[in-house]
């Protein structure tokens, strides 16, 4: 939820491809908006072109997923905390 909170700038509940572009710069990154663009079209559940927390956590999850045992029963244990 953190994560998700420093991306979301106008704390709105959901992040743009504007805010996540701010946030790579802040951190030093230079990405391109195309790839930040593709990325976000995968995990946009609802292709509303934003990324809510259930979809941020949602792809954590699924990342985690070819983790080890450990991994995935944390990323349950988070997603029963935040609901």
């Amino acid at each position: 939820r953190a994560l998700h909170q420093k991306f979301d700038q106008d704390g709105n509940g959901k992040v743009s491809l504007a805010e996540i572009m701010a946030f790579a710069s802040e951190m030093g990154r230079s990405i391109a908006a195309r790839d930040i663009s593709a990325i976000l079209e995968e995990i946009d559940l609802d292709k509303d072109g934003k990324l809510s927390l259930e979809e941020h956590l949602t792809d954590i999850e699924n990342q985690a997923e070819g983790g080890d045992e450990e991994e995935k029963q944390e990323m349950r244990n988070r997603k029963r905390i935040e609901e």
